[in-house]
């Protein structure tokens, strides 16, 4: 124990001389280390000094190099921004040629599609057109009727009318009847083979009427006639005929004077219902009661019955007949001149003036003519029977002569001398016209409604033979 406490006491005094030599040691080091520290400061002092020149160096070149950055970054800035509006620019050029070449694009499309609207419009035009001249444009629909009217036909029983139902056939129903018209006149047209038929309606107001048959008497067009003013023309339709190129019917008076309407037959539908206006009308010196063309003449005539009808304007005296009597009809031959042959009113005159005359018997509807034949339709009255007269002439060549407003023309008498034939028909024939074959075309009135009581009546137009 003695001996342990011995070695502690011992290392303790070993551990402070340890101590204080350490101290020394450090005191030592201490002096040493203060004098290190002067010089080291001196030369940190020195450093210190140097290294802050260096740093106000390095802050003045930061700062300038601040400064230059920062105008190089202004420089880059403005650089930026004019590159940026370059770009901005060139971007406004690329989206303004692009929006060009979109809205040109788009004008493309809409011109192209204007392009081809016109085009389908041209095309779709000539295609109508194509279409039109194959199938024609359907015309308005006709209001009048070809129907059968008349129940009974007693009379092919009647020994009455043997010869002329021997002779005879029917060709068409007469157009209308069932409306309340009332036909008169009738005409041929030679290069189309269409029959044309003029009627008055049995009703106060309505407009007159022409209705057109086809070649095989089908009800084909129907033209209701008014005045310029646009008021119906009332007329009674007496006459009517065709001439190669224009239509021709009884028209009003015009001023002093007889008068013929004229129509271009071009100008006149071939097909459907119409309204017509009268335009060209011809003055002429003889009433209008029936009308004939054929072979370059047009033939103008007068009915007259003593007491009921009196004697016309200019053509107001009688003629002398071999029977003793004295007539009072006269039908006017014209002869059209030209190419169109057109009824025309020369220079100087006031009316078309005829070439030759003939005296007809009293009460004649209708008259046909040719070669010097000559075939009279005769009637008055729904309850006596009519006749067809014929006769052979030479109208150029007589020794006769009438004067008329002055004017001197050849005259024949259609008289026993030149009478060849008398056939008894059905009562009421009115217009009549010769057809392709030169056969006799006969239009009666018997069957309209205003003679609905009439004797033997019949709604068919009739062809007959043409003696002489």
């Amino acid at each position: 124990m003695k001996r342990i406490l011995c070695f502690a006491l011992a290392m303790l005094l070993v551990s402070m001389l340890s101590v204080g030599c350490a101290v020394e040691e450090v005191n030592e080091s201490s002096a040493l280390v203060s004098t290190e520290s002067v010089e080291s400061s001196k030369t940190e002092s020195v450093e210190s000094s140097e290294a802050e020149s260096l740093l106000e160096s390095s802050l003045e070149v930061e700062a300038e190099s601040s400064s230059e950055a920062e105008e190089s970054s202004s420089e880059a800035e403005e650089s930026s921004d004019a590159v940026s509006k370059e770009e901005s620019k060139e971007e406004s050029k690329e989206e303004s040629k692009e929006e060009s070449k979109e809205e040109s694009k788009e004008e493309s499309k809409e011109e192209s599609k204007e392009e081809s609207k016109e085009e389908s419009k041209e095309e779709s035009k000539e295609e109508s057109e194509e279409v039109s001249e194959d199938e024609p444009v359907e015309e308005p629909k006709l209001t009048l009727t070809q129907v059968n009217t008349v129940a009974n036909e007693n009379f092919v029983n009647l020994s009455a009318f043997k010869g002329f139902l021997d002779n005879s056939e029917r060709f068409a129903l007469v157009p209308g009847l069932s409306e309340n018209t009332v036909p008169q006149g009738i005409g041929r047209n030679p290069e189309t083979g269409y029959t044309y038929i003029s009627s008055y309606f049995n009703e106060s107001g309505k407009a007159s009427v022409i209705t057109v048959l086809d070649g095989d008497g089908k009800f084909v067009a129907e033209y209701f006639v008014y005045n310029q003013d646009g008021t119906p023309f009332t007329g009674h339709m007496g006459g009517i005929c065709v001439t190669e190129d224009y239509l021709y019917f009884s028209g009003p008076s015009v001023g002093n004077y007889y008068s013929v309407v004229e129509f271009a037959l071009d100008d006149l539908p071939k097909s459907g219902s119409h309204n017509i206006t009268i335009g060209a009308t011809v003055a002429l010196p003889i009433h209008t009661s029936y009308l004939f063309y054929d072979s370059g003449i047009l033939w103008v005539g007068t009915f007259y019955l003593a007491g009921s009808y009196d004697l016309g304007k200019y053509f107001n005296f009688k003629t002398a007949n071999a029977e003793g009597t004295q007539y009072g009809g006269y039908a006017a031959a014209f002869v059209l001149d030209g190419e169109e042959k057109r009824l025309t009113v020369k220079s100087g005159e006031s009316y078309a003036v005829p070439s030759f005359v003939l005296a007809t018997p009293d009460k004649v509807q209708g008259f046909a003519y040719k070669d010097g034949k000559v075939c009279l339709s005769k009637s008055y009255g729904r309850n006596n029977n009519s006749t067809l007269e014929y006769f052979k002439i030479d109208p150029e060549n007589t020794d006769k002569t009438i004067t008329v407003d002055g004017k001197t023309y050849p005259l024949t008498v259609l008289d026993k001398t030149n009478r060849r034939m008398t056939v008894t028909a059905m009562c009421m024939t009115e217009g009549i016209t010769l057809d392709a074959s030169g056969r006799v075309m006969v239009l009666f009135e018997s069957a309209a409604k205003k003679y609905y009581n009439s004797k033997n009546p019949t709604d068919y137009i009739w062809t007959t033979k043409f003696y002489g």
